[in-house]
Parts: structure tokens; C-alpha cells; sequence
């Protein structure tokens, strides 16, 4: 048994302080990643709303290039210099807007501009977060190197 439960057991007043203090640096800690986490959503949300926006951006922009290129006049022969004329290819079945293209658009957007903002919402909610308390981020790397030792030894 350790000291502190056997004092907890045994209710000495001398160590009931030191456990109060623990307890109140164990919620100061919750709370601090609690404030990290809301952080790290909000980013992350911000991130899939501004991904979305430029899928919708690029979607748009493409399809007026799409419709610029229907416009214009298409070149369906190249004169060299030697005189010989060249044909070119017919490129219009490429340039067609479809909709695997415009999902793929969407969720490459969509999916990395939310795992950037996440990112950029961790960072930014942990050096908010531990900057002020510099005891609590020492025992939250000492946990969290605890952990990954304890996961390296399974």
C-alpha cells in the first residue's frame, strides 16, 4: 500500500494536503486539456469550412474555364517551319466537367483543409494552453512519456 492511500485509509491530516494539492493540479490539468481539445475542434472545423469554400472556389473557376474553352477556337493544325502540317488532337472529352472529378475535387479540399486546420488548431490551442503554466506542461510530458513507454512495452 502506499503512503498516500494509507493515509487516505488511516485519514492522517498531514497528507490529506498533499492529496487535496494533487487533486487540484490533476483538475487544473483536465480543464487545461478540455481547453486544448475545444481549441483543436474549433480549428478543425474552420479548416473544413474554408476547405469547402475553396472546392466550391475551384469548382466554379473551372467550370468557367471549361465553358471559355467550349468558346474559343480550337487550333486542328499545326504548319511547322518545313512547311508540313501537323493535326492535333481533339482534347474536348478531357476538358468535360464530371462528377467523379467534382467529388474528388470536394474531398480532396474538404478532407485536407480539415486535417490542416485541425492541425493548425492543436498547435495553436497547446501553446496557448501550457504557455502560462509551466508545471503543468511538465507533468503532462511526463505522462504522456509514461504512456508511450507503457504502449512500447506491449
Amino acid at each position: 500500500m502506499s503512503r498516500s492511500s494509507s493515509a487516505l485509509s488511516l485519514g492522517l491530516p498531514g497528507d490529506n494536503d498533499d492529496i487535496a494539492r494533487r487533486a487540484e493540479e490533476d483538475q487544473r490539468d483536465r480543464d487545461a486539456f478540455d481547453a486544448v481539445t475545444r481549441t483543436s475542434l474549433n480549428g478543425r472545423n474552420t479548416g473544413l469550412v474554408l476547405g469547402i469554400g475553396l472546392a466550391v472556389y475551384l469548382r466554379r473557376e473551372k467550370t468557367r474555364l471549361f465553358e471559355a474553352m467550349k468558346i474559343a477556337e480550337r487550333p486542328i493544325a499545326v504548319v511547322l517551319p518545313n512547311g508540313k502540317a501537323e493535326h492535333l488532337p481533339d482534347l474536348a472529352p478531357f476538358l468535360k466537367a464530371s462528377k467523379l472529378r467534382t467529388v474528388a475535387t470536394y474531398g480532396v479540399c474538404g478532407i485536407g483543409a480539415a486535417v490542416l486546420g485541425g492541425l493548425v488548431g492543436s498547435l495553436v490551442g497547446m501553446s496557448g494552453g501550457w504557455r502560462q503554466d509551466h508545471e503543468a506542461r511538465r507533468r503532462a510530458a511526463r505522462g504522456l512519456a509514461k504512456f508511450w513507454a507503457k504502449e512500447a512495452r506491449k
